[in-house]
């Protein structure tokens, strides 16, 4: 090609302007720094090598051992019961833990609320399972006074196996409803919990006797959830609780568990559906119940912890080279540019603004 103008020529051989991007400078310079650290600091690099690789093989390993390797152990011989009780026990994941019990021939003690949920499905169990008792408790587990149902519908039998398991998440501005909304949503998935456990692990070491306490976590306990705050801070205390107790009562023969299910298919996503996207895309990947079941029968008295399926060691994984210090931080800032979060912010801020009429 000829071009007689050199400024011409000069303007078609440059490459266009390219605009100045931070984090692809940071990320760039971030890159070759430990490049330059790995080459001609060794020393340094080796110990930060072995601590991640540690770090991921510590989640990996028994990850593994949890969701492939352990099979279903027959609870009823393992601590000798005869009695579960099973919180929420009428639907979901609480259903099929009632149905795993049925099975290996251990009577069930099914605590939810008293609708017709529960009566239809204590009757199907009781048809199910006709060598095996099945009492039903109706209680509301957000109001002060269920225990006392509890302890009168079991006053008779030693209930050695107990699977706190109740909860759902509820999704809104957290000023957007009143405390008491709020005080309610924290006695079903925690408060109840304490109490449950509190009452049971007694009687147990009252008589001598070994058993099992459950928690139904979640891989939501990992991680911020602004617009849902309620569910991950009391599943972190469930998880967290667990942890804490195995270590009061091992030698005891009173195991712990509490497992991290990955989305499952519940009643849990009724109270969220249309009103945030990332829960409508959990609910289309969720498993079977069944999974969840599983993971507490193959893991009792193996791990207290346990992380099941795809999403709990997703998340685990992510936290491995971020810590939660800096994982607060991105959330913090970048749900401003979730469409939930901005539709429940507008809302509220309108809410807010009626409110604040009325009372001046």
């Amino acid at each position: 090609m000829i071009c007689d103008d050199p400024c011409s020529a000069h303007t078609f051989l440059t490459p266009p302007a390219v605009p100045f991007n931070p984090y692809t400078t940071m990320l760039s310079w971030s890159i070759s720094t430990l490049w330059w650290l790995y080459v001609n600091l060794p020393f340094l690099t080796l110990p930060i090598f072995l601590v991640g690789f540690w770090g991921l093989a510590s989640l990996w390993i028994p990850a593994a051992l949890q969701n492939f390797f352990f099979k279903p152990q027959n609870l009823r011989e393992k601590y000798n019961a005869r009695w579960a009780l099973v919180t929420g026990g009428s639907s979901g994941i609480g259903a099929a833990i009632v149905r795993r019990c049925c099975e290996q021939g251990l009577s069930v003690v099914v605590v939810a609320l008293d609708d017709k949920v529960l009566a239809d499905s204590v009757a199907e169990f009781r048809t199910q399972f006709p060598k095996v008792e099945v009492r039903s408790i109706g209680a509301d587990l957000s109001r002060p006074g269920y225990m006392d149902a509890v302890k009168e519908g079991t006053k008779d039998i030693d209930v050695q196996l107990v699977f706190n398991n109740a909860g759902y998440v509820r999704v809104g501005m957290f000023v957007a409803d009143p405390i008491e909304v709020h005080l309610k949503h924290l006695n079903v998935n925690a408060t109840n919990t304490l109490e449950f456990t509190h009452h049971f692990v007694r009687k147990m070491r009252e008589r001598n006797l070994k058993g099992l306490v459950g928690f139904t976590s979640s891989a939501a306990a990992l991680i911020p959830a602004p617009t849902s705050v309620l569910y991950p801070s009391t599943k972190m205390f469930v998880t967290q609780l667990a942890a804490s107790l195995a270590g009061e009562y091992k030698e005891d023969g009173i195991d712990f568990c509490a497992v991290l299910p990955s989305p499952t298919r519940s009643r849990f996503y009724d109270g969220t559906k249309g009103q945030m996207g990332l829960m409508d895309v959990f609910e289309k990947l969720a498993g079977g119940p069944e999974v969840i079941a599983d993971a507490f029968f193959a893991n009792a008295g193996r791990f207290v912890i346990v992380d099941q399926g795809w999403l709990t060691v997703a998340v685990k994984t992510l936290l491995c080279g971020l810590d939660s210090n800096i994982l607060a931080e991105i959330i913090t800032y970048g749900v401003r540019v979730d469409a939930d979060y901005k539709r429940m912010r507008s809302s509220l801020t309108k809410e807010l603004q009626v409110e604040d009429k009325k009372s001046s």
